[in-house]
């Protein structure tokens, strides 16, 4: 962080469309922000829903969060839509099997979703679970120190495509009503 009250806080040489922050030798909180839900923030350790933050600006095309707290001290990772990173958002319906179309234009290898609405935890799916044997029939939650687990409910045992995901019924991903928001990854030759 550079200290500073107005946009950007955190500097980058692209426009950010998500970011998460913290201070690296603190016990806080690992702070999601993400241009989707400009003025608000979610934390990856915990299972809070989305809360406003009026810093949580995206307004700059060379960074991202205006707030005089954020010192050098805290770190930002910082990414943008692009070859290897998506972002979207969606309202869950709680259908079994629900594609959620994405711009990727590859393979997604990771998924996060986070139910901004209440306070379901994160899920993650990874293309490496169950030592890569039908890894899309297993889990993580981010917010826990827990082992990997089978659930069939959380992408509904199906590998994701090039141009979506499949979602199940758990509430993790999929409750009627409810915004979630999702960060996809895929490895980028040179990266």
């Amino acid at each position: 962080g550079n200290t500073s009250s107005t946009i950007p806080s955190f500097t980058s040489n692209f426009p950010v469309d998500f970011v998460f922050n913290k201070k690296p030798e603190s016990t806080g909180n690992w702070e999601v922000m993400a241009r989707l839900m400009q003025g608000s923030w979610l934390k990856t350790n915990e299972t809070d829903a989305e809360a406003s933050y009026s810093d949580a600006t995206f307004d700059s095309n060379v960074g991202c969060i205006s707030n005089n707290g954020y010192t050098s001290n805290n770190q930002a990772y910082m990414w943008k839509r692009h070859a290897g990173f998506d972002v979207v958002t969606y309202k869950g319906d709680g259908v079994a099997g629900r594609q959620i179309p994405h711009s990727l234009n590859k393979t997604v290898e990771m998924i996060w979703v986070k139910d901004r609405s209440s306070s379901n935890g994160w899920a993650v799916g990874h293309k490496g679970l169950n030592g890569g044997t039908n890894p899309w029939e297993y889990n993580l939650k981010l917010n826990e120190n827990a082992a990997e687990e089978s659930y069939t409910n959380r992408w509904n045992d199906t590998a994701p495509t090039s141009t979506h995901f499949s979602i199940g019924t758990s509430n993790r991903v999929n409750t009627d009503g409810d915004d979630y928001i999702a960060m996809l990854f895929a490895s980028v030759d040179g990266i």
